[in-house]
């Protein structure tokens, strides 16, 4: 099982392995109502600091696409990345907190 991470949004989509397309695209149309629901409120949503992570086993996260994939958010493309910092706490791929604790 795949879980696709969206962080600044804190957005959160899981599947199976066949449905990574679904889970990119499900992820895109929400940051593109967060930003909506931003614009329409005179607020932007800091598309520059939003970070985008698959997580799940080590046999899974090697089945992902070569890119993982991508998905716009505001006027900024994310791909994905291998660790984002959340509320100080290094979250990395497999959800094993080395990064976390090596630092």
């Amino acid at each position: 099982m795949y879980y696709l991470y969206a962080n600044n949004m804190q957005g959160i989509k899981h599947g199976k392995p066949t449905d990574v397309l679904a889970i990119l695209s499900a992820q895109e149309a929400c940051a593109s109502e967060a930003c909506s629901w931003c614009a329409s409120r005179r607020l932007q949503l800091n598309d520059v600091n939003t970070e985008l992570l698959w997580f799940g086993s080590a046999a899974n996260l090697h089945k992902l696409p070569i890119n993982g994939g991508t998905i716009r958010v505001g006027q900024s493309v994310m791909t994905p990345v291998t660790v984002v910092r959340d509320l100080g706490v290094m979250i990395d791929a497999e959800l094993s907190m080395r990064e976390h604790v090596s630092g």
